[in-house]
């Protein structure tokens, strides 16, 4: 059960921040925001990078080269 108060406090606790230390809260939240988009960034481009791999593979190794027949 205390993990559960916890975890309910941690909002309560960032608002409490925000109210203190407005401008500290904000750029926090703004680096927050930058990191979560540049990790979806990373994220995607590594998707593509393993489906383009995947896809090379496929097509060289798997024998839908025909012209190496």
């Amino acid at each position: 059960m205390a993990l559960w108060r916890r975890a309910l406090a941690i909002p309560q606790n960032a608002w409490r921040y925000s109210q203190q230390r407005p401008l500290e809260a904000f750029v926090y939240a703004a680096l927050f925001l930058a990191a979560a988009y540049f990790a979806r960034l990373v994220l995607a481009l590594l998707a593509l990078v393993l489906m383009g791999g995947a896809l090379y593979r496929l097509i060289n190794y798997e024998g839908l080269n025909h012209d190496r027949d």
